[in-house]
C-alpha cells in the first residue's frame, strides 16, 4: 500500500522520478499544453494540406516530444525536418479567402 501511495506522488518527488523516468518532470499542465500543440500543428497541417498545389508532399507533423517517448519517436531523430509554410504560402492562402458581408 506504502509503495504503491509513493510511486503515485507527484512528479516532483525523487521516488517518482526514478520510477517513470523523465515523465515525472511532467505534471497535467504540461501534458496539456503539448496536446494543444499537437493539435494546432494538426490544424496548420490541414490548412496546408486543403490548399497545396497537386503533387506536393504534405508530410503528417511529429509530435511534439514527452518525457515518455522513446529516442525513435522523438521527432529530433526523423530523418525528415517538419517544413512550415512560407510567409508567401500564408499569404496566397488569405489572399484565396473570400471575404463577404454577413446579413
Amino acid at each position: 500500500m506504502l509503495a504503491k501511495r509513493l510511486v503515485n506522488m507527484p512528479g516532483e518527488s525523487a521516488l517518482a522520478a526514478a520510477v517513470r523516468g523523465g515523465s515525472a518532470d511532467w505534471g497535467n499542465a504540461e501534458h496539456l499544453l503539448a496536446a494543444v500543440i499537437d493539435r494546432l500543428n494538426i490544424t496548420n497541417w490541414l490548412m496546408v494540406e486543403i490548399h497545396k498545389a497537386e503533387g506536393k508532399d504534405n508530410p503528417l507533423p511529429a509530435p511534439f516530444p514527452r518525457p515518455s517517448m522513446t529516442p525513435a519517436q522523438r521527432p529530433e531523430d526523423s530523418p525528415e525536418p517538419v517544413k512550415f509554410a512560407s510567409p508567401k504560402e500564408v499569404m496566397a492562402v488569405f489572399a484565396g479567402l473570400k471575404v463577404g458581408r454577413m446579413i
